[in-house]
């Protein structure tokens, strides 16, 4: 048998798997290549299902994923330090400066969600949110976004902080799609499938909580307890990660009517619980994304 007709049953067989997943049902996205696009690198394409004037077969070279399951798709990354001691400042209802503040604009018209670990030595990190360091007691790391910027808040009033941050899409959040940079990979068309070990999501949506106490719960089905991501607007138009504690929660500053979530997960259903200052009134949003196990 020749290279030849060896490379040419390869093409084939490689070709008949594509449409299989075709067939099945599973979701492609393609990446415009760069060369093809006027726009800057990072709006140069939005993600979407293929259309039905973009046929598979003809446009192997632009397929970047196959996945039967939605994913996380990060847009932006910071990675950094700061000088907490003369940093601006974030204030309670009191005008007292409780936090050091770090603004990272994020280059988006909307805010995205954020996952962020911290050091103070630039070693030893830990996750952002209520966690802190062994060596240091009481100092907190925490990000969130808005329209803007991504916001750093920190309890250590002094010294180096370091980061880093991972921004992901908020699906829905204003009914526009990602914009992401393509990837092109001449050796390898199909970039991605999600088949192999990446984290899914079984199920994710948005609700809204109301008035200074509320409950919700969101069902779905799993074996064993999923793993799974919430984040709600504390304030308006600050998308935080699940903050919680009452009195003793470090983030709250905005005492009269800032607000703090608690969720627990179980086998069939996610439980959320907001409460908020006395003077919260109308409606917050919060949303949620639940991951498989073992898939």
């Amino acid at each position: 048998m020749t290279a030849t007709s060896s490379l040419n049953r390869v093409i084939i067989v490689s070709l008949c798997l594509i449409l299989l997943l075709v067939s099945s049902g599973s979701s492609l996205v393609y990446y415009q290549t760069a060369q093809s696009a006027s726009l800057s690198p990072k709006m140069e394409r939005t993600l979407s299902r293929p259309s039905s004037n973009m046929p598979l077969v003809n446009n192997l070279n632009q397929v970047a994923l196959a996945s039967a399951y939605p994913t996380d798709k990060i847009v932006e990354t910071f990675s950094g330090s700061f000088n907490t001691a003369t940093s601006a400042r974030q204030a309670d209802s009191d005008g007292f400066d409780v936090y050091a503040k770090l603004d990272l604009p994020h280059g988006f018209t909307r805010p995205v969600f954020t996952r962020m670990k911290w050091s103070l030595d630039g070693t030893n990190w830990v996750d952002g949110g209520l966690g802190f360091a062994q060596s240091t007691p009481g100092v907190f790391g925490i990000a969130y976004s808005d329209s803007t910027n991504v916001t750093i808040l920190t309890t250590q009033l002094s010294g180096t902080f370091y980061y880093e941050i991972t921004c992901f899409w908020i699906d829905d959040y204003d009914a526009t799609n990602p914009m992401v940079e393509p990837y092109a990979d001449s050796n390898k068309p199909l970039a991605f499938d999600s088949r192999l070990n990446y984290q899914k999501i079984i199920k994710q949506g948005e609700l809204t909580v109301s008035g200074t106490a509320d409950t919700d719960s969101v069902s779905y089905s799993s074996t064993t307890n999923p793993n799974a991501w919430v984040y709600f607007e504390s304030n308006p138009g600050q998308v935080w990660p699940a903050i919680l504690g009452g009195a003793g929660n470090a983030w709250l500053y905005n005492y009269t009517t800032q607000g703090e979530l608690e969720y627990s997960i179980t086998p069939s259903a996610i439980n959320i619980e907001w409460t908020a200052g006395a003077s919260f009134s109308g409606l917050a949003r919060v949303w949620y994304r639940v991951y498989a196990e073992g898939l």
